[in-house]
């Protein structure tokens, strides 16, 4: 399932429901840059980019904790274990991440990633019932949206590394 259609599901969705998916996808994205940290220190990339992935790993934490404490207030607390699978899948590139020539699919999946959250943070604001969630998930919208210019600058500047060396 694609982006646009992990999105157009979540639309059909209610609110607890996107949200408690969303906690959960925060979850795994943070475990997932985390992963892609400690790989880019054994394939050999630059200090940058260990340092982006724990960036953005620590941010997904931040974000799921924001998220749980609208969670709980409105819905008491989550187990995200005890969840049924969401529709939202993290990609698992990690195994191809074997040298610093794999950086591009790492970044694009991480960019892939960057985009759904901002899209699914849209769909939030869309559902929420107050005023102050709208206007969180929007900001979060906007967050993501940075992560994801910044991983688009760093694509492209490997794209442009790789060619000059081949």
């Amino acid at each position: 399932m694609d982006g646009d259609d992990v999105i157009s599901n979540l639309r059909e969705l209610d609110y607890k429901l996107v949200l408690s998916y969303w906690i959960k996808s925060e979850n795994d994205l943070s475990k997932f840059y985390k992963e892609l940290a400690c790989k880019s220190k054994e394939v050999g990339l630059e200090e940058w980019a260990f340092d982006m992935f724990i960036l953005l790993s620590e941010e997904s934490k931040r974000v799921e904790k924001k998220l749980k404490e609208i969670y709980s207030r409105k819905f008491g607390s989550i187990d995200i274990e005890k969840l049924p699978d969401s529709p939202i899948k993290i990609p698992a590139y990690i195994k191809e991440f074997d040298n610093p020539h794999s950086i591009l699919g790492i970044l694009k999946s991480a960019i892939y990633c960057e985009e759904l959250a901002e899209n699914i943070c849209q769909v939030l604001s869309q559902k929420a019932p107050t005023e102050y969630e709208k206007e969180l998930f929007k900001y979060l919208a906007s967050s993501e949206r940075c992560h994801l210019r910044i991983l688009t600058e760093r694509f492209n500047y490997y794209k442009k590394k790789l060619k000059a060396e081949s």
